[in-house]
């Protein structure tokens, strides 16, 4: 019986840690609810031979994310100008689905994701030296809205950079 009550509450120790590890995941972050998020857009324009001629900034957004992760609030250019458009998302271990509203539209071409990265990155182009965004939208979705993020990130059109 010594040997038993060890091993088990060691076995109940293990799963407790593991429950909060997952629960832990699925938090979604503070940086990303605190406030409403301010999404740009950066560009690159190239003249007719081909040099660069400028740096800027595209669209603005704004999205605010509930504090339980599972609803938004958007507007911007291309979406909403009041910025009243609301819609249900999931955020798991860094990852952001948006499954309904704005930012879900297969037919007007606005399917996207997003990524938090903890301490944020830079947005290319970015003419404020140190700035950081925590979360980066992207279409998923081959038909896309000019409005939208693109799907891939090129050097002249770049992600929403969210902050």
């Amino acid at each position: 019986m010594t040997f038993r009550l060890p091993a088990l509450t060691l076995l109940v120790a293990v799963v407790t840690a593991a429950s909060a590890t997952s629960a832990a995941a699925a938090a979604i972050p503070g940086p990303l609810t605190r406030h409403t998020l301010r999404c740009h857009q950066s560009y690159a324009s190239y003249g007719p031979m081909g040099n660069l001629d400028h740096y800027g900034y595209l669209s603005s957004w704004t999205l605010r994310i509930a504090p339980g992760g599972d609803t938004y609030t958007a507007g911007g250019e291309g979406i909403d100008p009041t910025g009243t458009l609301t819609g249900a998302m999931r955020y798991h271990a860094g990852q952001v689905r948006f499954t309904d509203g704005p930012f879900h539209n297969r037919k007007a071409g606005w399917v996207l994701a997003g990524t938090y990265v903890r301490g944020g990155v830079r947005m290319p182009h970015d003419t404020v030296k140190g700035r950081r965004f925590p979360l980066v939208l992207r279409s998923v979705h081959t038909k896309r809205n000019d409005a939208a993020p693109p799907r891939r990130q090129t050097d002249a059109l770049s992600f929403f950079f969210c902050r």
